[in-house]
């Protein structure tokens, strides 16, 4: 993985969760909107009758699995942005930090950093990133710890 990756990763995570932590909200709000099971109605067979137990438990499920990645992307994010506070210039650790760290768009990184978007996207973005490499490769054992492999 190249440092490019990495941070890209970062960015790639923030996004899984926020759509794992909107089907959480749908799946509580369809739990709390469960109506009384209508025992008046004829009944239909076929298919498998899902209970309150049975959502319930397929929520929980759910969740589970957004704690377990949100827990990874913060290990993840914390390594990463301790590479970009390693930066020496203020301006490429802003740069990163704003980007990476808090999924910023160019717009709001180039008014962080106090210059143009442009500026940021054709020049100081490719600096930033050849600084973020040098400490990347020196620091590839803390995120064989973190596990990048299945980070996601």
């Amino acid at each position: 993985m190249t440092a490019m990756e990495c941070l890209e990763r970062l960015r790639d995570m923030q996004i899984e969760l926020r759509k794992l932590e909107r089907d959480i909200k749908e799946l509580r709000a369809k739990l709390y909107s469960l109506k009384a099971i209508d025992y008046g109605k004829e009944h239909i067979s076929g298919g498998t009758p899902k209970d309150l137990g049975d959502q319930i438990a397929h929520f929980n499920a759910r969740l589970k699995v957004v704690q377990d990645k949100w827990k990874r992307f913060m290990q993840y994010s914390d390594v990463v942005d301790g590479m970009i506070n390693q930066i020496e210039s203020c301006q490429l650790r802003a740069l990163l930090h704003e980007r990476y760290i808090n999924c910023g768009s160019w717009e709001q990184v180039a008014e962080v950093v106090g210059v143009t978007r442009e500026w940021i996207r054709k020049r100081m973005h490719r600096e930033a990133v050849k600084e973020f490499s040098k400490i990347y490769k020196n620091s590839l054992q803390e995120l064989a710890v973190v596990g990048i492999q299945d980070v996601v």
